[in-house]
């Protein structure tokens, strides 16, 4: 990874989590995101490293040597998307305990919403480099 890089931590069986690792990298524009699942070798290096709880199932944000969780990790996503995507930095305004209410209603019936992924898009060649194991 390259020092301006930002990790995205996922649920590799979630059918939501599959779908922002998908929309992520299509809107890759500066080419700054790679990817690893929760449960893998990275994952768990990762999560160790900033105390993340095994109880965090969802995205998982690593940026300049930080963790974000919850809607702080989406909001740091958005940062780095594209307009009209970034847009939804605006939310920050919001208090923190109200955004995580509402990302954590969605997250806990996620899998109920969105299923599970039976099988991945095969990435691309290019893509391919940015999956961590």
């Amino acid at each position: 990874m390259k020092n301006n890089s930002i990790l995205v931590l996922y649920d590799g069986q979630c059918g939501l989590c599959d779908g922002v690792v998908q929309f992520l990298l299509q809107h890759d524009v500066r080419n700054r995101f790679y990817f690893a699942a929760l449960d893998g070798e990275t994952g768990y290096v990762y999560k160790k490293r900033y105390g993340i709880a095994d109880s965090v199932d969802s995205v998982v944000v690593i940026e300049k040597e930080r963790a974000y969780v919850y809607s702080d990790a989406v909001l740091q996503l958005a940062k780095h998307l594209p307009l009209p995507y970034t847009l939804l930095r605006g939310a920050v305004l919001l208090p923190t305990q109200l955004r995580d209410v509402a990302y954590k209603a969605i997250a806990k019936r996620r899998l109920q919403l969105f299923g599970t992924v039976e099988a991945c898009r095969l990435p691309t060649m290019a893509e391919r480099q940015k999956f961590l194991l």
